[in-house]
């Protein structure tokens, strides 16, 4: 009776963080993707010589408020990487250098996209 009971404690722990993996999954593709369209938005007006510090505002704070979730379970290094970035978007529409500003909005792509699939539930990441 012990080893039947361990064995279906064991499935029920292996279901539950399969469950917890699919909603975080859920929940970072759909922020992912909102940031990824406010990032695209922004690179369409910085292009066009558009007055971008309200979009990157929007940004900032879309991006402080995803980051307070995903501090829970993403490493925070791959978090201030792109929290750098984003610093350095900023600074860089204060000054007006439109290369650099595309430049660094390019990274936080690549972080965004490196964090999803680093934290994806893969065989290739368990081992």
């Amino acid at each position: 009776m012990g080893i039947k009971r361990q064995v279906s404690i064991l499935i029920l722990i292996i279901l539950v963080i399969i469950f917890f993996d699919l909603v975080l999954n859920e929940h970072y593709q759909k922020e992912k993707d909102q940031v990824d369209n406010i990032i695209s938005e922004l690179q369409e007006m910085i292009i066009n010589n558009q007055d971008a510090k309200t979009k990157v505002q929007i940004l900032d704070k879309k991006w402080e408020r995803f980051e307070k979730l995903a501090a829970f379970y993403t490493e925070h290094n791959e978090l201030e990487k792109i929290s750098l970035q984003i610093s350095l978007v900023k600074k860089n529409i204060e000054i007006d250098d439109n290369t650099m500003t595309v430049e660094h909005l390019q990274e936080v792509k690549f972080w965004l996209n490196e964090i999803l699939e680093k934290d994806e539930l893969k065989l290739k990441n368990i081992f």
